[in-house]
């Protein structure tokens, strides 16, 4: 099941990493020679670029989230032991606010990146384990939950300069994942909007960086 399940991540993010991080070298290879001084940048012609280009993103600044998060899904297909679901949601999530500790104290890129993006992927699902296992007890709280999503986002704002980014984000992730969990979407045209928003958005995401740049 492991080998399945990363075949599929393989199959799905590695081809879509590729292929932008080509067209990412050639436009900008193509603004440097059009716009940039005429000449290609120095740093095409080193083996630390072209390591970054293959595994960390480096040929655009948002490539980093498609090699990072594929490391992170491998990483959390892992087996985690013989505990219920709601157990496991528990230990996500602490796990989850450990490694965003540790992502904090180290710094560099390797704390900013990957070992951010894993600590925010344990945590979701260790929250949508805790939500599937107390879902009828949520819904008696739906607006009460949301108040408190409000308040945290509200925190989040006012807090800045005070408490770290990373931090602020992991505890207002909370009620507002919970929040949105508990809103149901009865309306069908909501429902289409949001199916395509979820279906497009890797792709908007991908291309925005390439248009900002021309423009």
């Amino acid at each position: 099941m492991y080998a399945s399940y990363i075949k599929k991540r393989v199959l799905r993010l590695v081809p879509t990493y590729l292929f932008w991080s080509i067209v990412f070298l050639a436009f900008t290879a193509a603004f440097d020679l059009l716009l940039d001084g005429g000449r290609i940048h120095p740093r095409y012609f080193t083996g630390e670029f072209w390591f970054s280009v293959l595994f960390r993103g480096g040929s655009a600044t948002h490539l980093w989230f498609l090699a990072c998060l594929f490391y992170a899904q491998v990483l959390m297909a892992l087996p985690f032991g013989k505990f219920n679901r709601e157990w496991q949601g528990v230990l996500w999530v602490i796990i989850g606010g450990a490694v965003l500790y540790g992502a904090v104290r180290i710094g560099w890129w390797y704390g900013w990146y990957p070992l951010r993006l894993l600590a925010f992927l344990m945590t979701g699902f260790g929250i949508r384990l805790l939500v599937i296992s107390n879902m009828d007890k949520l819904k008696r709280f739906s607006l009460l939950i949301l108040f408190v999503a409000l308040v945290a986002l509200v925190l989040h704002i006012a807090l800045r300069g005070v408490v770290p980014g990373f931090y602020r984000d992991w505890v207002a992730v909370f009620p507002v994942l919970v929040g949105v969990a508990n809103v149901e979407v009865k309306s069908i045209r909501i429902g289409k909007i949001s199916a395509v928003l979820g279906a497009t958005s890797m792709g908007v995401y991908l291309v925005h960086p390439l248009v900002t740049r021309g423009l």
